[in-house]
């Protein structure tokens, strides 16, 4: 059954979801959205997909929702990117880059605005998410993805429900928040990326900004646990070759430690016995070696 539209004000959040596979997840976020956030706002839909829905089609689970195509699905960053320029154009002064596949069980939107508002030197913004019977907070790197960040200047007094991130520290693409400002001083999401690493190339930015990042203890929902994704051939050869290129784009000069991490990545495989992903895992090693980027058509 359709919603009634609200009526947004010129500077309404906008939430940005990328679309692809089962409509049933973004459905269900939608629905969740427009649920539990009082506060109006819009949503943006980059739909991935081969096959799009109709733009009407999603009407039915949100009040304010724009949906745009792009069948040759370029990846999250490149969505998120394409979303945020959407949003832009309607006037959005809070971005909020949310999985399609994620659900709330309580507002989100408008604690992470009042966070945002009282502490506008903040760049970005995330929540924890739960995966399975797993809550998921910051991730934390190897010392190399810290080696080049600027010194951040932290703001002082905040509550012990927000964590400000260390240089070493990334948020999860899941959910992140940020302003208009900050997007106009951090800039776009790093859209040579495929699949993986993307957020942490992007928390990175803000690393060599010197800009803080928090995360809040709010929490959001996933649809079911990932672990079967996240051991398949596809996403093995995506993590892999994104993580060696990043560590490429740090410290270009560390090829002894790039080396003992392509050692570490592959005995990784024998240990655990999933050498169903050895090919996989070397042939990311591979890709990156030759500093390819984007999407592979193997995979």
């Amino acid at each position: 059954m359709s919603q009634q539209q609200q009526l947004l004000h010129k500077d309404a959040p906008w939430v940005i979801l990328i679309h692809y596979g089962n409509p049933t997840l973004t459905a269900r976020c939608l629905e969740s959205l427009a649920k539990t956030e009082k506060i109006p706002h819009g949503v943006v839909i980059i739909d991935h997909d081969p096959q799009p829905k109709k733009p009407e089609y999603w009407k039915d689970f949100h009040p304010n929702v724009i949906s745009l195509h792009d069948g040759l699905n370029p990846g999250f960053a490149p969505g998120c990117n394409r979303g945020a320029e959407v949003a832009l154009s309607k006037g959005a002064c809070y971005f909020w880059f949310l999985n399609n596949d994620a659900t709330l069980e309580e507002s989100v939107l408008e604690r992470l605005i009042e966070f945002a508002t009282k502490y506008p030197d903040v760049a970005l913004w995330g929540t924890h998410q739960t995966d399975g019977t797993r809550l998921i907070g910051p991730t934390t790197h190897k010392k190399w993805f810290a080696c080049r960040a600027k010194k951040t200047i932290y703001p002082t007094a905040m509550p012990e429900s927000i964590h400000l991130l260390s240089s070493n520290q990334s948020l999860c693409g899941a959910s992140i928040f940020t302003t208009r400002n900050n997007l106009k001083k951090v800039g776009s999401w790093p859209d040579h990326y495929f699949l993986y690493w993307e957020d942490a190339a992007y928390c990175y930015k803000v690393h060599q900004l010197g800009l803080p990042i928090a995360i809040t203890n709010q929490k959001i929902m996933h649809a079911g646990s990932a672990t079967t994704i996240r051991r398949s051939p596809m996403s093995t050869f995506y993590g892999v070759r994104n993580q060696l290129l990043l560590h490429h784009e740090i410290t270009p000069q560390a090829r002894m430690g790039r080396l003992l991490l392509k050692i570490h990545i592959l005995q990784k495989c024998f240990f655990r016995f999933r050498f169903k992903l050895l090919k996989p895992t070397w042939d990311g090693i591979l890709a990156a070696s030759k500093g390819q980027y984007g999407r592979d058509k193997r995979y």
